[in-house]
């Protein structure tokens, strides 16, 4: 597909901006800053795709005003012309303007949507920059790049970072922060927790014991490991130092063989040693320059030079100088002559051809005439354009005549008419309403369909039986009403429910605990604290009738006649007896039975309780869940609705809502239709008014835009008539004017050339020519007087020369021979020049002899002064020697260096002995050393490994381990404690279980959709990778190659440390460039590369599509940005290829490539 014009009609800044792409080849759109480029750009998208809802380009053209219009045309050649409106339906219209179904673009844009468009079809500078990024992050994987660039993506990369980050985030599997591991492990932890909480009370006393026993074994164990491990200290102390301690001992004996020692100071050594080699260097100094100073004293006598000679070396230096000059001035002297004799014989035979009645010794008086050249030249000059000038006024003159008549003649055909303003003034105000017609059809049939889908909304409304009419004005409950309402009644239920499910627990455990009653009753009888007091209260009251009996003496007979049955009293008060022990020995023996039996009637009575509290609020909540209800239908009475659920309600108000919105559009659709109504007839008054003032018959249609056309038709035939009128006359007027100009000017024109004819034959009688002859003739004739007088001047140079090259043979002759006669009489039969030569030879040696001698002196000097600073030298070195022996203490020099070594043997073993002393305090703890060689004594070093290790081995196999098991049972006995509360934790901690696994399940199908949404997307990848790869980076690798300007010979595919296929640049040397070595603006080419290899690859199974391409060159420097243009050159060849820039640079690259007739350049 192709586009093939865009008619900007109103949008943006552009009113009937056509832009033509008809041409094959790169087409260009420029326009500077605050041209429209990007309005421009923004054009051609809502051509194809519409207008934007939210367009910017309405500054100028109001939004019902905006239009768009162009052509397209396909591979099979069809054509489509089509428009574009702002709208939200029927905004594709005809070149007539007529509405368009969508459809007719289909078989153009080939199912290409917008979004797809823009990215494969479209690249502007942020794409690419973002492209270069993106490869860069996806570090050159081969798969990802590719897949990229073929959707013209920039933000893959991240999409499957956000996947895996997400999928990290929420599971792991050796992980433990992410949301489902975190929830696994406290699932695991609550379940643990249950586990625990649910023993039995009777276990706390067990727990309570074992956690005592626990601590007092710990305590045990942990006071031995510190004994154990401050004795591996102490022995390990004792292992560091002994060898320490023997080594001290030793420098010491040592220091003792030394005997006693000079200490020298630090620097004897190189004061020593300086003096020695400085004794030697001199020595040495002195044994050398002895015999040389000898026999330079020799070669100096041995040589002599030519003081006379000498003194006059400026003089022959400069006879020498100019030997050259004058030989080369006797050789050139005949040719000057010559050349003389040519010169003058040229100028003979000038003067005879232009002035043959001069002679040449009268040449002179030619001089003068010369001077008038220029003026003569000016005038002859003057005459072409006065023969001009002359013509001209005359030919324009005939023209403007014939004009003249011709404008009288059409002006005379044109009738006047009156003035069209107020017309248009109607005009103008009519247009300013916009299309009032199609606003009054779109608005009309914009009721029809609002009035019909009211009505449809209105019989499905249901609870309320009133009028449409009556829509807005209904008063509702508020939404915060029926949420409150909504709310209250849900946290009732909830109330309810809690209630219920306790009541089913209640009555489940009292169920419970009848039956476990009943199982101890069904045992036997248990013995309570009440039968033990009332067995005690029998036997006491026997007692005290046995009592009175026997002690009191009393007559007990009748209160002990109820007895009888037992036997005799005290009989009866035995069995008493044996019975309370018996009572008192069953609550001892069965204290588990009576302590269940009074638990389990406790827990029954507070059951019981417990269940009567129920029942109350179950009443309660009941009484309040009426009262609830009430109100809720009292809310709902003004409206005359018999209320379902808030929720329900709350839904019917939504929907009542929307019914009430559309009525209320419906209402303000009317308001409008009938507001343009009025005003359409309004204008169509005031035109008609107009037109019957003119003289015209008033409109006989109800439409305005009908009306307008109509009115401006004929405005525009009255307003051109009155302008071709008016034009006419102002043209007879100014043709008049030209007439009368032009005889004028034709008269000056002639005199002026006679006068000039006048002039030139004065001239010409001045300089001896006829009056006839023409300016070019005259020309020449001065070109010849001023060559002759040129040649004569180069004569009488030449003759000067020649005079002065005698002149100066003459003086160096003279030079010479006064030199050789004063220094070198030997040399006076030689030529002047010969015996020059031989001076010059005799002071270059003399010369050479002079410098030699200066040399030796110059060394005799120098060997002088080294014998007496080295014998100075030798003293003071022997006076140094002599103090040190008297610092050592030493009898000759010879002895200073023993002397020296004994004194670094005892400072280094006291320096040895500083540092061991200072490695055991620090080895020994904070001991002194005498305290460390006390602990030290009387052990064996060999035997106190075997020691440390078996206290290691007795922590390690047998304290450590008791230490820990008794530490975690004590943990776990505290905790049991901790558990066994009583409360209802157990329950608590199994709810919080089954909603941390709702978290689980849910946190588990995102984890699934998460990784199979990445794993769906790197498989697409992987597969576009290897049906792709191949043809794909070849095609990328040319274009790389081209837009880097053979920075890179291409591409390849290699890869990184996890075995990945990734995309490297090859260097022309060979080198490989990973894309993390490219720079920014190189990452930014291959991404281009990688497009338009895929465009071209797309381009082989699918039509084309057009690439539009905004300034992506502004980064590229000079070269690349011509590599970049001639790419895109070469891809408009198979496809239209669009490229929108704001830089003049870009578009006189273009205009330079090789096939420039195929670029296209649109100014904006």
């Amino acid at each position: 597909m192709k586009i093939r014009t865009l008619n900007l009609a109103a949008f943006g800044p552009f009113t009937e901006r056509e832009l033509a792409f008809n041409e094959v080849g790169l087409h260009l759109v420029y326009g500077p800053n605050e041209a429209g480029k990007s309005s421009a750009l923004r054009g051609l998208k809502a051509l194809l795709y519409g207008i934007d809802e939210r367009t910017l380009d309405n500054f100028i053209h109001a939004n019902d005003k905006l239009r768009i219009y162009g052509q397209l045309q396909n591979n099979d050649d069809r054509e489509l012309a089509f428009g574009r409106r702002k709208g939200r339906k029927n905004t594709l219209l005809s070149p007539d303007g007529e509405a368009l179904d969508e459809q007719a673009l289909a078989p153009f844009l080939q199912g290409v949507t917008p979004e797809l468009f823009e990215s494969l079809f479209g690249i502007d500078h942020q794409a690419l920059v973002q492209g270069g990024n993106e490869i860069l992050e996806q570090k050159g994987e081969v798969g990802q790049a590719l897949f990229s660039a073929s959707l013209g993506s920039h933000a893959l990369h991240a999409v499957l970072g956000d996947l895996d980050d997400s999928a990290k985030n929420l599971f792991l599997p050796a992980g433990s922060k992410p949301l489902i591991n975190s929830a696994i492990r406290t699932h695991s932890d609550l379940r643990a927790e249950i586990r625990k909480c649910s023993l039995s009370s009777r276990e706390w006393d067990e727990h309570r014991r074992a956690l005592a026993r626990a601590e007092e074994e710990l305590k045990r164990i942990q006071t031995e490991l510190a004994d154990n491990r401050t004795e591996i200290n102490r022995l390990q102390r004792i292992k560091r130092v002994l060898p320490k301690l023997s080594k001290r001992r030793e420098l010491f004996q040592e220091l003792e063989s030394l005997g006693d020692v000079v200490i020298l100071h630090d620097d004897f050594s190189g004061r020593r040693r300086k003096a020695v080699n400085a004794l030697e260097t001199a020595q040495a100094i002195v044994d050398k320059a002895t015999p040389r100073l000898e026999g330079l004293q020799q070669q100096l006598a041995a040589l002599s030079t030519n003081d006379a000679l000498l003194e006059q070396a400026e003089n022959i230096e400069d006879l020498h100088a100019r030997l050259g000059g004058h030989r080369k001035a006797q050789q050139d002297r005949p040719h000057l002559e010559a050349e003389t004799k040519q010169l003058l014989a040229d100028a003979e035979s000038i003067l005879k051809e232009n002035r043959p009645d001069f002679e040449f010794k009268d040449i002179e008086q030619l001089r003068p005439v010369v001077v008038k050249r220029q003026p003569i030249a000016n005038l002859g000059n003057k005459e072409v354009v006065l023969n001009a000038r002359a013509e001209q006024a005359e030919t324009s003159l005939r023209e403007t005549e014939k004009r003249l008549q011709a404008a009288r003649k059409e002006r005379d055909e044109i009738a006047e008419s009156g003035s069209t303003d107020a017309l248009q003034r109607a005009i103008t105000a009519a247009r300013k309403q916009g299309e009032l017609d199609a606003s009054i059809q779109s608005t009309q049939s914009l009721l029809a369909s609002q009035k019909a889908e009211c009505d449809d909304n209105f019989s499905r409304l249901t609870l309320w039986q009133g009028e449409l009419d009556e829509v807005a004005r209904l008063a509702l409950p508020s939404r915060e009403s029926i949420h409150q309402f909504e709310e209250s009644y849900a946290d009732l239920s909830k109330r309810i429910q809690r209630l219920e499910e306790k009541k089913d627990e209640l009555i489940d455990a009292l169920q419970d605990t009848s039956q476990r009653l009943d199982e101890i009753e069904r045992v036997g009888e248990v013995p309570t604290e009440v039968s033990l007091k009332q067995a005690r209260s029998e036997r006491d009251a026997v007692w005290q009738l046995l009592r009175r009996q026997w002690i009191g003496s009393e007559d007990v007979l009748v209160e002990a006649s109820e007895y009888q049955a037992e036997g005799t009293l005290p009989e009866a008060f035995e069995n008493r007896l044996a019975s309370a022990d018996e009572v008192s020995d069953r609550l001892r023996r069965e204290a588990d039975r009576v302590h269940a039996l009074a638990s389990l009637q406790a827990k029954q009575e507070g059951g019981q309780q417990q269940a009567q509290k129920l029942a109350e609020q179950l009443e309660a909540t009941s009484a309040e869940k009426a009262q609830l209800d009430s109100d809720w239908q009292e809310l709902w009475a003004p409206s005359e609705i018999d209320p379902r659920t808030p929720r329900e309600m709350r839904a019917w108000l939504d929907a009542f809502e929307k019914l009430r919105d559309q009525v209320t559009q419906l209402n303000l659709f009317r308001q409008k239709e009938t507001e343009l109504e009025q005003n359409r007839s309004t204008h169509l008054q005031r035109l008609n008014a107009q037109l019957i003032q003119l003289g015209r018959a008033a409109s006989t249609s109800n439409e305005l835009e009908i009306s307008l056309l109509e009115c401006e038709a004929l405005t525009g035939q009255l307003d051109e008539a009155k302008r071709k009128r008016d034009s006419l006359s102002k043209e007879v007027k100014d043709r008049e004017s030209d007439v009368e100009s032009l005889n004028e000017e034709h008269r000056l024109a002639t005199e002026a050339l006679e006068a000039w004819k006048a002039r030139w034959a004065a001239q010409m009688q001045s300089v001896g020519l006829r009056s006839e002859t023409e300016p070019s003739e005259v020309d020449d004739f001065f070109e010849n007087l001023r060559a002759l007088f040129s040649k004569l001047g180069e004569v009488e140079k030449l003759r000067i020369r020649i005079n002065a090259i005698d002149e100066d043979a003459a003086a160096f002759r003279g030079e010479a021979e006064a030199m050789v006669v004063a220094i070198a009489p030997d040399l006076g039969d030689l030529p002047a020049d010969d015996a020059v030569v031989r001076l010059n030879a005799l002071l270059s040696e003399n010369r050479s002899r002079q410098t030699k001698r200066q040399q030796i002196v110059e060394q005799i000097e120098q060997a002088t002064q080294e014998i007496q600073d080295s014998n100075a030298s030798i003293q003071t070195m022997t006076d140094r020697l002599d103090v040190l022996c008297v610092e050592a203490e030493c009898d000759g020099h010879s002895q200073l260096e023993a002397a020296e070594r004994q004194s670094a043997d005892y400072l280094r073993i006291k320096g040895a002995i500083d540092s061991i002393e200072q490695e055991i305090l620090d080895t020994g703890e904070g001991s002194t050393i005498a305290e460390l060689e006390a602990q030290a004594e009387g052990i064996d070093p060999d035997s106190l490994p075997g020691r440390i290790t078996e206290l290691n081995n007795k922590i390690e196999d047998e304290l450590e381990p008791k230490r820990t098991a008794l530490a975690e049972a004590k943990g776990r006995e505290e905790k049991e404690l901790e558990l066994m509360d009583g409360s209802d934790q157990a329950a608590v901690l199994a709810d919080q279980a089954q909603a941390t696994l709702a978290g689980i399940r849910s946190d588990a199908e995102r984890y699934i959709h998460v990784k199979l949404a990445g794993k769906i997307l790197r498989n697409q990848i992987e597969r576009y990778r290897q049906e792709n790869q191949g043809p794909l980076v070849k095609r990328a690798s040319e274009h790389f190659s081209a837009l880097t300007l053979g920075s890179f010979n291409g591409l390849m595919t290699d890869f990184n440390e996890r075995d990945e296929p990734i995309l490297a640049g090859i260097r022309p040397e060979g080198e490989r460039v990973t894309v993390e070595g490219m720079s920014s603006g190189t990452r930014d080419q291959l991404y281009l590369a990688l497009r338009l290899a895929s465009l071209e690859k797309y381009m082989e199974s699918s039509e084309p599509m057009p690439f539009i391409v905004d300034d992506i060159l502004v980064d590229f420097d000079d070269a690349r940005s011509q590599a970049a243009l001639h790419a895109l050159a070469e891809l408009s060849e198979r496809t239209q290829v669009i490229l929108f820039t704001h830089h003049s640079r870009v578009v006189e690259q273009a205009r330079t490539l090789r096939n420039s007739t195929q670029i296209q350049v649109h100014e904006l």
